[in-house]
């Protein structure tokens, strides 16, 4: 026998709970997989963490393939 430590980590853009009260999602299943639900809102309603994700990434990406990258110019940080 061997023991298992297994974790799962669900993503959707839909509302499930909604989705549950409609009958197009299992409650039973539902119930075992919302342990813990964390709401993330969407880049595009918290614009100002799009340069600091972007910036760790160049950084991430520069180091992972030693390639040096300076990071994105001043006008292509500024806010369209």
């Amino acid at each position: 026998m061997v023991d298992l430590d297994v974790r799962f980590i669900f993503a959707t853009n839909e509302d499930i709970r909604q989705e549950v009260k409609e009958k197009r999602f299992r409650e039973d299943l539902y119930h075992r997989m919302s342990v813990i639900n964390l709401v993330l809102p969407p880049l595009v309603e918290r614009p100002d963490e799009i340069i600091p994700i972007i910036d760790y990434y160049i950084h991430f990406f520069s180091k992972k393939y030693c390639r040096p990258f300076k990071g994105l110019r001043a006008e292509d940080r500024e806010k369209p």
